[in-house]
C-alpha cells in the first residue's frame, strides 16, 4: 500500500486526528506504528464495539501493530 492510501484508510470515517503532520511523521519514521485500545466489558459485546474494531483494522492494513486492552 502506498503512502497516500496509507493516509487516507487511517483518516477515513475520522472526525479528527491529531494532526495529519503528525501523522505523516509517523508513518515515515516508524516502520511499524502501534496503536491501542481498551475496553472494560461490562456485558455482551455489541454494535458499538463495532466502531473502534473497524478502525483498529484500518490501521492494521496500514501497517500499525494493535494492541488491545481488556479491563
Amino acid at each position: 500500500m502506498d503512502f497516500e492510501n496509507k493516509i487516507d484508510l487511517i483518516k477515513r470515517n475520522t472526525v479528527e486526528i491529531v494532526t495529519e503532520e503528525e501523522l505523516r511523521t509517523l508513518l515515515e519514521t516508524k516502520a511499524n506504528p502501534i496503536t491501542y485500545t481498551g475496553y472494560e466489558p461490562s456485558g455482551p459485546i455489541h454494535l458499538g464495539h463495532a466502531v473502534t474494531i473497524m478502525k483498529l483494522r484500518d490501521l492494521e492494513k496500514a501497517g500499525f501493530t494493535v494492541k488491545v486492552l481488556l479491563a
